[in-house]
């Protein structure tokens, strides 16, 4: 049975080691949700649909988009979706010819994803910046997976 509960471990270690040199990433618990993801894995269609009050690293994910975007003003990447983030996402879906609602469903999820430009590969890893940003890679996906990341305001990559 001990067994067992190190695999998890090791699995996460063994991770670690194959990310590129300079990086690191932290992991959230494991949640779930009945039909969405509650980290991002693959298509951004998929995430669970964060508001105003959601606190979690996809809320981070969408903040790193829209400081990327650039136009719809500067957020603290902190995770929490407040006043002010509902307020960037109205602009950015504005701006994207979408319904400006200020929730980010699964229609803003999947444009958010598209407007990410690809950056170079390091072994099975992806970076990924924004348009508005291209010089900085805030996104990263492990490919193997199709598990995301973003960078929180430290600059490590944590589980989106």
């Amino acid at each position: 049975m001990r067994t067992l509960r190190l695999l998890p471990a090791m699995a996460g270690l063994a991770a670690f080691l194959l990310l590129p040199a300079g990086a690191a990433v932290a992991v959230p618990g494991t949640a779930s949700a009945a039909g969405c993801n509650t980290a991002a894995t693959g298509s951004w269609a998929n995430n669970c649909t964060v508001s105003e009050g959601s606190v979690s690293h996809l809320v981070l994910g969408v903040q790193q988009v829209l400081n990327g975007f650039g136009s719809c003003g500067e957020l603290v990447a902190d995770g929490d979706f407040g006043p002010m983030t509902q307020a960037a996402v109205r602009c950015w879906q504005t701006d994207d010819g979408i319904a400006s609602d200020g929730i980010v469903g699964p229609v803003t999820w999947s444009e958010m994803q598209a407007s990410l430009r690809k950056g170079p590969a390091v072994g099975q890893w992806q970076y990924y910046s924004s348009y508005g940003n291209p010089a900085v890679n805030n996104f990263l996906q492990w490919t193997p997976s199709g598990a995301w990341y973003t960078r929180n305001n430290a600059g490590v990559f944590v589980r989106m």
